[in-house]
């Protein structure tokens, strides 16, 4: 393939994954807001039967603990706008899932724990933590492009580069994409293709991860 096609194709598939980027946003949007209303209703609900049936009420959600709690942070500070006190992350945590713990203060001193064990979470003192987004993008964004893969200026980068990985890379290159990414994030990168890229093209099961 000549240099001016190769050229086009990038642009082409660049154009395609950014296209695609907005709709799974709006869906996230979406998804967010239907969120909202349901945790409003299932408060809503579980008040007025607790009053009737004069009973607290406990809601099964799914148990973390462990690394599980340190993913399930990053993820809920991410959702917080990149900066909040554990209290606020772990707040964010149990809308979710319910996290492993003797009681509601060994449950914060884990989300605390786990967050500040992070190398891509600064301690901002007093409780705070806050993601270390410019500087390990920054190094993030070189592997990328050592591997042929052109990252884009936007929040939602990441997704848009493991979708490129999946198109381009050999099984081989893709292994050693994704281990270069984990180690320089602190984030499993093999899991976060698998969720992003469920269903996709590339046979991910046969892939010797």
């Amino acid at each position: 393939m000549d240099h001016e096609k190769k050229i086009e194709m990038l642009q082409f598939m660049l154009e395609e994954k950014i296209q695609e980027k907005n709709v799974l946003r709006n869906q996230m949007e979406n998804l967010q807001g239907e969120l909202k209303q349901v945790d409003m209703a299932i408060t809503t609900f579980q008040g007025e039967l607790e009053k009737l049936s004069g009973n607290k009420l406990e809601i099964q959600q799914p148990i973390i603990k462990g690394s599980e709690i340190g993913e399930a942070a990053i993820e809920a500070l991410e959702r917080l706008g990149g900066s909040a006190h554990y209290s606020e992350v772990k707040q964010e945590i149990e809308k979710m899932y319910t996290i492993s713990g003797l009681n509601d203060k060994s449950r914060s001193d884990s989300v605390w724990t786990y967050l500040n064990k992070r190398d891509d979470v600064t301690k901002l003192g007093r409780g705070a933590f806050k993601l270390n987004t410019t500087a390990s993008a920054a190094e993030k964004k070189d592997v990328c492009r050592k591997y042929g893969l052109a990252p884009v200026e936007d929040t939602h980068w990441d997704m848009g580069v493991l979708h490129q990985a999946h198109e381009n890379l050999s099984p081989e290159d893709l292994k050693k994409f994704l281990d270069e990414m984990s180690r320089l994030s602190g984030k499993d990168w093999i899991d976060y293709y698998r969720k992003i890229l469920t269903g996709a093209k590339k046979d991910t099961e046969n892939i010797n991860f």
